[in-house]
């Protein structure tokens, strides 16, 4: 890191900040939670961006944004331990909450067609060509018997 770069000096203090910060949370909802607690304070790993979305993360603001870094348990029901915490965004977070790999996998099995069909709907207020099977085959049908 090249801190003689004062705004590279400031970002790194405040992702620092920020990484203690989010221990502490960490610590204090296993401890309310009743979860297992293993970490170092140097086990928060502070990225520049969210690993699942790929964007900045924001350390220099004290309220909870969309890309606020926040403390993920890969595996809630494992706790924090090393191994399965990992630093991404609170959208990111927000989305995965509690939910398994199973659960994500289930939702978006239903999301997927469900989106699918959700597209081929018309936008309010514009007028939707539609393409009916059954109409083109009686179209044809009775061209047949002209």
């Amino acid at each position: 890191m090249d801190y003689g770069n004062p705004l590279l000096a400031w970002h790194e203090r405040l992702k620092e900040a920020k990484g203690r910060l989010m221990f502490s949370s960490a610590r204090r909802r296993a401890r309310d939670l009743q979860l297992p607690f293993d970490l170092e304070v140097w086990d928060i790993e502070t990225p520049d961006l969210c690993p699942v979305y790929h964007e900045p993360l924001v350390y220099d603001n004290d309220q909870l944004l969309e890309n606020s870094p926040t403390v993920d348990r890969v595996i809630p029901e494992l706790g924090y331990v090393v191994g399965n915490v990992r630093t991404i965004s609170w959208r990111a977070n927000r989305i995965k909450n509690n939910s398994s790999l199973e659960d994500l996998e289930l939702l978006v099995a239903y999301l997927e067609p469900a989106t699918r069909v959700a597209r081929a709907l018309p936008l309010p207020g514009k007028q939707a060509l539609r393409f009916v099977p059954t109409q083109v085959l009686i179209l044809e049908l009775d061209e047949e018997f002209k």
